[in-house]
């Protein structure tokens, strides 16, 4: 499992054939691209996103949650690079980071 998340404009409608809800936009093709350049495990989200979220987030606002970013990248369709921020939340960071350096202690994690 792996997310993508961008933010903006979408158009909602119910499919005839379906009955299901569909999601057009470009927010969603953008989104679709993050996820697609994202790894398994993880979250991944544009800058406004993070921007918007700590502006507006209690998580993020509160250090509940934490990104780091992986920098500028070039998405398929998206003429401008996109800088993306991988995000988890504090305690799931602090658990991998004590992993990782039980593992490179010898200790096997």
């Amino acid at each position: 499992l792996k997310a993508g998340v961008h933010m903006g404009e979408v158009h909602a409608h119910v499919n005839p054939t379906t009955g299901k809800m569909s999601y057009r936009g470009k927010a969603m093709n953008k989104a679709a691209r993050i996820a697609s350049a994202t790894k398994v495990g993880k979250v991944v989200c544009s800058a406004e996103v993070w921007a918007d979220a700590r502006r507006n987030g209690t998580m993020a606002q509160e250090g509940e949650l934490l990104a780091t970013s992986q920098g500028k990248v070039t998405l398929k369709g998206v003429p401008e690079l996109t800088e993306l921020y991988e995000v988890v939340l504090r305690d799931q960071n602090h658990e991998e980071q004590q992993v990782m350096e039980q593992c490179e202690a010898g200790d096997g994690g």
